[in-house]
């Protein structure tokens, strides 16, 4: 069953081809030519260096490419959240050969250790004996295979590929090429068989039922996602596994060299340097490019690219080359620049205004512009002979340009450290400034140059140097030196702030201390309220505090000149709330007194919010309700604590009881002192009772004081004659 492009390109797969690396047997500079599929750039090399020739290795992975030149890695394509075209430092230096697998790509250096990176789960494996004394490198879907330089094969990857990387006992010793699929694994062995082992996929085709004609001939094997080919020692290819089922073309089964496999489609070259393609042409991998006309020197097939080394290059832009702008009356020189070999021509596509002309074979523009403000489109093309291409460009021709800029100001003042520093640098044309870093003549620490040529800051150390400054605009850059000197402080720090804001209880609040310097700040007396404190380096003052009050404390700013202080009073003000939950009764005729008591500050204020209070009192703003109750009855009110936080208020209920006269409960008479004990109920607990005593006996009674009391008393009895006693409130 032929699998669709579109179910891999997600996973922005990888190279299934063994790279062969050596000198090439034709003459001329091996080019990197590519074709076929490109929706990620993967046969585009754009990197100068890998355009310009030079390759020594190549290798096709699924939607990336890498390349040797001159010992160094080069990647393109898709590079994936793996980082598969982030080549690291290890891959720049001594490298021989390469492979990639689906997100990861391999190096092989010339001391036989790897360099690997890209998809962590695969290259993460590749250590110790895996990474070292290796002669030759395969890389397959997502799994790696090893050739080490006694002939073992040894193999990782990620978890689930264990089949694969289970190397058989055949593939331990005496192989001397290795080549990996998607799922599959194979080792050419000293005696041209070859071993196969891995995952049969359903639609592989029997790709690891290796053709028993190759056994015992085999000089060369390669491997696609679902297919194998192999080189016989007559030259000649076999194939086998899931293919488009295209012949084998003639001339390819006639001194094959190389071979290598892609999604559903070969490649060969054979000794004399010609390319043939066959199978799979979804995205014209059997277009060969007219440049492979002149031979390649190595080939290497992706999932649906292919690349080869080729003496001829078809023309190339060389990135995004624009030539620039154009003013009137002024001679205009710009460029454009491709590359291709034979060396390209250059010449124009489109009409182009009579003032401006091409160097056919440097590409420099030329001319002197006439008219003004409009944009020129010039479309050039690049050209051999085995291509042409062409690019549209735009030249803005607008009015001649102001004169470049003069510096005005010619030296600028000293500062100081810790002190607040402005200055304006100014020069002509309207110019935009710059510090320029030489590392050498930097500016003072805690300055910045702005655009407009404003130096500020606050200095934060001695300085005595120079620094250099470009006035730039649209004509021209220049460049001036100024000496600086950047001293200790002069003075103590001024403190600028001269009282705080309140802050409330329980909220966020800061405040910033300000100098006229930069200084150290410190609480020398007082202390601030819970919950706030000082930055030392700044004079904020932060925090949310847990207390509320009126607080006192005393702030120092130190340089080091000197100290100074300031003394502040903050408050933390809350809102009221009251405490007293309830009120106590009273009796008519009774003295009452009872505080409300609340949180909050300042010390709030007391009213009565709504209701009436029991009559005879009244309340004063300090909470007391007092008074001499003089009515019966049952009080419903509201009071409010007020101050300038916020309010609250709570609602009381009151009962005012008539007058309930005391009751004898006992008399007894005590025989051994002669007294008489009463005893009587206290209805009012709060009052005091005064007894008084007559006896009735006589015509006219007359009431007899005996103090006030509150509880039972002992009268002494001098004789036998009654007495009446009676108890009455004041």
């Amino acid at each position: 069953m032929k699998k669709s492009f579109s179910m891999w390109h997600g996973s922005l797969a990888a190279a299934f081809a063994c790279v062969w690396f050596g000198a090439a047997a034709w003459g001329g500079e091996p080019y990197v030519i590519g074709w076929g599929m490109d929706s990620d750039h993967q046969d585009s090399p754009t990197d100068p260096v890998v355009v310009c020739g030079g390759a020594s290795a190549i290798t096709a992975g699924y939607y990336h490419s890498l390349a040797v030149v001159d010992s160094c890695v080069y990647a393109w394509g898709a590079n994936g959240d793996d980082g598969r075209c982030n080549v690291p430092t290890a891959g720049r230096t001594n490298v021989v050969a390469v492979a990639a697998g689906r997100e990861f790509s391999v190096a092989l250096r010339n001391d036989g250790t790897l360099a690997s990176w890209g998809r962590s789960d695969v290259t993460g494996k590749l250590v110790g004996d895996l990474a070292s004394d290796v002669a030759q490198i395969a890389a397959g879907d997502r799994h790696v295979l090893v050739l080490k330089k006694d002939g073992r094969v040894m193999a990782t990857g990620v978890n689930s590929y264990a089949a694969e990387c289970t190397v058989p006992e055949e593939a331990l010793s005496g192989v001397v090429q290795v080549a990996a699929g998607e799922r599959f694994s194979f080792a050419l062995k000293q005696d041209h068989t070859i071993v196969a082992w891995g995952t049969v996929a359903e639609d592989s085709g029997g790709v690891l039922s290796v053709p028993d004609s190759l056994q015992g001939h085999a000089t060369k094997i390669a491997a696609g996602p679902y297919h194998a080919l192999a080189i016989t020692d007559t030259g000649d290819v076999v194939e086998w596994g899931w293919t488009e089922g295209d012949p084998i073309p003639d001339g390819a089964r006639t001194g094959a060299t190389d071979i290598a496999g892609g999604y559903g489609f070969s490649m060969v070259r054979t000794s004399d340097g010609k390319v043939y393609v066959w199978g799979n042409n979804d995205c014209g991998q059997k277009d060969l490019p007219a440049s492979l006309a002149a031979g390649a020197s190595q080939i290497a097939a992706g999932y649906g690219h292919c690349l080869a080394l080729g003496a001829g290059m078809a023309p190339h832009w060389m990135g995004d080359s624009v030539p620039g702008d154009a003013y009137v009356a002024r001679a205009y020189s710009g460029s454009v620049s491709a590359t291709g070999m034979p060396v390209v021509a250059y010449g124009k596509a489109n009409e182009w205004p009579s003032w401006l002309k091409i160097d056919s074979r440097t590409g420099v523009l030329s001319g002197t512009p006439t008219a003004t403000s409009r944009t020129v489109q010039v479309s050039i093309v690049a050209s051999n002979i085995y291509g042409v291409v062409s690019r549209t460009f735009e030249i803005q021709v607008l009015d001649t340009p102001v004169d470049p800029p003069e510096f005005i100001t010619k030296s600028i003042p000293d500062a100081e450290i810790g002190l607040s520093y402005s200055f304006r640098i100014q020069a002509s044309n309207s110019p935009l400034f710059y510090a320029i870093d030489t590392g050498s003549y930097p500016l003072p620490a805690g300055l910045e140059l702005a655009e407009d040529g404003t130096l500020s800051g606050t200095p934060t150390a001695e300085y005595d140097s120079i620094f250099y400054v470009m006035a730039s605009n649209i004509t021209a850059s220049v460049t001036t030196n100024y000496l600086m000197h950047v001293g200790a402080p002069s003075a103590a720090p001024e403190i600028l702030t001269r009282e705080l804001p309140d802050a409330m209880l329980g909220e966020p609040w800061s405040v910033q201390i300000e100098t006229d310097r930069e200084a150290t700040f410190a609480i020398v007396a007082g202390q601030c309220p819970a919950g706030l404190d000082i930055e030392p380096a700044t004079g904020v003052i932060s925090g949310t505090p847990s207390e509320s009050g009126a607080f006192a404390f005393t702030v120092q700013a130190a340089n080091s000149f000197g100290a100074t202080t300031a003394a502040y009073d903050l408050a933390v003000n809350a809102a009221p709330s009251i405490t007293t939950e309830t009120l106590p009764g009273g009796n008519v005729g009774a003295n009452y007194s009872q505080t409300i008591l609340a949180t909050g500050w300042p010390v709030p204020a007391f009213a009565l919010a709504s209701g009436t209070i029991p009559a005879g009192l009244s309340l004063d703003a300090a909470g007391t309700l007092s008074g001499k109750l003089t009515a019966a009855g049952t009080y419903a009110f509201s009071v409010a604590a007020t101050n300038s936080a916020g309010s609250d208020t709570r609602s009381y209920t009151v009962v005012v009881d008539a007058v309930v006269r005391p009751q004898f409960t006992a008399m007894t008479f005590i025989a051994s002192n002669k007294t008489l004990k009463l005893e009587w109920t206290t209805p009012v607990t709060t009052n005091t009772y005064l007894y008084w005593s007559t006896n009735i006996n006589s015509g006219s009674p007359t009431w007899k004081s005996l103090g006030r009391k509150k509880s039972g008393v002992a009268i002494a009895q001098t004789n036998n004659t009654p007495i009446y006693y009676r108890l009455r409130i004041p």
